[in-house]
């Protein structure tokens, strides 16, 4: 099965406090390669400038860090030519950075913010062992919030790997994630197939599939209907066509089908229009930085889904009781479910009848008129 490329689905500033804040971790880092947008996804998370430090590189010259609470500013990194002159390097200026540098992180706990931001952390940090032990007292006393280099050094891994920091790698933001959308249903309270009912102008299932467009590294359909086989293949949508009856059969075909090449799974119904990309984007999130986990939404005392398992959880999917789903797993194990709040109590809602339907379609439109809610680019609504 061929993974989808980088995420369609950037994860706001809004989608990753969410997630950081239901993980119950203390900081937060940023990762990924050049150009990705740390920087700027700082600036989105913090829109005032905050205390803590700013680093920037000047080329052919050096590396400077600022402490951004007295604006004070030290050079950290010489530039040196490469010797056979294929490329610059900067070296660290070690005195600096274990003297003014370690200043500068011990100033910071200080002041009366709870929250610190250090921009960026890289190559030159991990030279100097007085910086770093300074920034884990830091870290003891004050949430932070780094940007991180994506670079292989044993510094930088022990910042990524530390339990209580939830990492935000926007190269792959939801990691080797899947998705299997439940499109098997008869519809017999509905009167026929409701899947392919209109709803603000497409069919009841495009919303589910514009939802969870962009989010995963797999994602499937699974269904017994000829004609929602073929809206799939109409837009390059993977999908799995069977015969069978049940729904443990359709979550065996389908972990069957792309189980092997992800690290957990979404199950996600196909008659829930009003789930945001948001909301799937921001448990993902926390799956990826507390992977032992399942992952469901709520409102209130009211669970939802997508449900996201864990591959721990891969072969008793497969092997669930006859006309079983996912909550048989779900109940065997209370202790193990994380549930994340929704924006809106309405994402939770399927259609089960056309006049649960006919509701929905009511709600979308008043609310539509009222500006609460707004068609994005993918058609689908959202606040």
């Amino acid at each position: 099965m061929k993974p989808i490329g980088t995420p369609a689905f950037m994860p706001t500033a809004s989608c990753i406090w969410k997630s950081f804040q239901t993980s119950g971790k203390k900081h937060l880092i940023l990762t990924g390669d050049r150009g990705s947008g740390k920087t700027t996804l700082l600036s989105a998370l913090f829109p005032c400038p905050m205390p803590g430090l700013t680093s920037w590189a000047v080329p052919k010259q050096g590396v400077y860090l600022k402490d951004n609470f007295s604006s004070k500013t030290v050079q950290i990194g010489r530039f040196n030519p490469d010797s056979t002159g294929a490329e610059n390097r900067m070296l660290p200026v070690l005195d600096a950075f274990s003297q003014t540098g370690v200043s500068f992180l011990r100033a910071c706990a200080d002041v009366s913010s709870d929250w610190i931001t250090i921009d960026e952390i890289g190559y030159l940090e991990s030279t100097c062992p007085e910086y770093q032990n300074a920034l884990s007292e830091l870290m003891a006393c004050k949430h932070l919030l780094m940007v991180v280099r994506k670079q292989k050094l044993p510094f930088l891994d022990s910042l990524l790997a530390q339990q209580d920091v939830f990492v935000l790698d926007l190269d792959q933001p939801y990691g080797n994630a899947g998705c299997i959308l439940m499109a098997s249903g008869q519809g017999r309270r509905f009167g026929e197939n409701k899947l392919l009912t209109d709803l603000a102008g497409k069919p009841l299932i495009q919303w589910a599939l514009d939802a969870s467009a962009g989010l995963f590294a797999h994602r499937l359909v699974v269904t017994v209907h000829k004609e929602i086989e073929q809206l799939c293949l109409s837009q390059d949508i993977p999908v799995l066509l069977h015969p069978f009856p049940d729904r443990n059969d359709m979550i065996r075909l389908g972990m069957g089908e792309i189980s092997s090449f992800i690290d957990r799974c979404a199950f996600l119904p196909s008659d829930q229009p009003m789930i945001l990309p948001e909301t799937i984007a921001s448990l993902l999130l926390c799956a990826k930085n507390l992977p032992d986990f399942i992952w469901r939404p709520c409102s209130s005392d009211t669970v939802g889904s997508p449900v996201i398992f864990p591959s721990c959880f891969f072969e008793e999917l497969k092997n669930l009781p006859p006309k079983k789903g996912g909550n048989v797993i779900v109940s065997r194990y209370p202790n193990l479910v994380r549930t994340l709040p929704v924006s809106y109590s309405e994402e939770l809602k399927d259609i089960d009848t056309k006049e649960e339907l006919l509701a929905v379609s009511q709600y979308l439109e008043q609310q539509s008129s009222n500006r609460r809610w707004r068609f994005d680019d993918c058609g689908a609504f959202a606040p």
